[in-house]
Parts: structure tokens; sequence; C-alpha cells
């Protein structure tokens, strides 16, 4: 943790009266994609900030990047854990900090097995769903058929469970 993250530092004239803040302060994000943020400092002429992730200057290939704008790019690969801390510190007080988490989710796959069914008007088939991926708090699925959530008597039905009742 960077000394004084998320609390008052100082300016080049009153020590205590720097304060930085980050926006957003937390998100979730996708492998590759990108996240701008902003830092707000109070109390020093000097506006400035160096941004880190993880504490490494500008980040890296494991943890992601961040220019010198804010504007964060998620690494390719999902570290472990998959979370990482953005940090702004005030060039004119490096006590003074704020930082923000992101939460890296990989990309989600969802596989329906079997594939493909072909079945007489009024039969059933179960149908089993495996997801994979990470960073997700739910790895439920929803059933729909042709787009109809739970599906209708036009195109048929799935239950709750994943078995098609017609």
């Amino acid at each position: 943790m960077l000394p004084g993250c998320g609390t008052t530092g100082s300016s080049s004239t009153t020590p205590s009266s720097v304060v930085v803040s980050v926006q957003p302060g937390s998100v979730r994000l996708f492998l590759g994609k990108s996240q701008q943020f902003q830092a707000t400092v109070t109390g020093a002429t000097d506006q400035s900030v160096r941004w880190l992730v993880n504490n490494v200057p500008q980040g890296n290939a494991s943890v992601g990047t961040i220019t010198a704008e804010g504007l964060y790019t998620a690494p390719v690969d999902l570290p472990s854990p998959a979370s990482v801390t953005v940090a702004a510190v005030s060039e004119a007080n490096s006590q003074a900090s704020a930082s923000a988490g992101v939460t890296l989710m990989d990309d989600i796959v969802v596989s329906v097995t079997p594939s493909p069914v072909s079945l007489a008007a009024g039969g059933a088939q179960v149908f089993t769903a495996s997801v994979t991926g990470t960073g997700y708090p739910d790895a439920g699925v929803t059933w729909s058929v042709d787009g109809v959530a739970g599906g209708n008597a036009t195109v048929g039905t799935v239950a709750a469970n994943g078995a098609n009742t017609a």
C-alpha cells in the first residue's frame, strides 16, 4: 500500500494540506480493455500526479499499464489475484495519494451440450451448460429458445433445470 493512500498528504508550503482523489473508485474490466481514470489534487499549485499499478510506475504487461493521462489498459492474461490497484501520487508531495480497485475479468465462454440436437414435436432433451472464465460473481446461465427467455409454445420451452419440455 502506498504511504498516505487515500488520505491527505502535503504541498510545497503546507505539508498536510494536499489531498488526492481518484475517480472512478472501482471498476470491473475485461482483459485487454481500457478505463480512463481521473485524479484531482487539491491543496497544491502543482496538480500533476504520477500513476502506478500495483505500486509499479505506469504498470507493466502482467498487471496492466497506465498512461500519464490516467488511461489504464488491462493485461491480456489474467493475473492472480484477478484484481489490481491503480494509484495516483501527487508530484507536489509523494505522501499524498489515492487509489482505485480494478477487478479483472477473463472472457467468458458458455458451451451447451449436446449440440446439435434434432427433436420430434413433443420430444424432450436434457441440456448441460458449462461456463468458463474468471472474475464473475455468478457463473449461472439463463436458458432461452430462439432468443426467447424460457421459450414459448411456438419455439419450445426450457425448464429452469435445463430440460427442454417441448
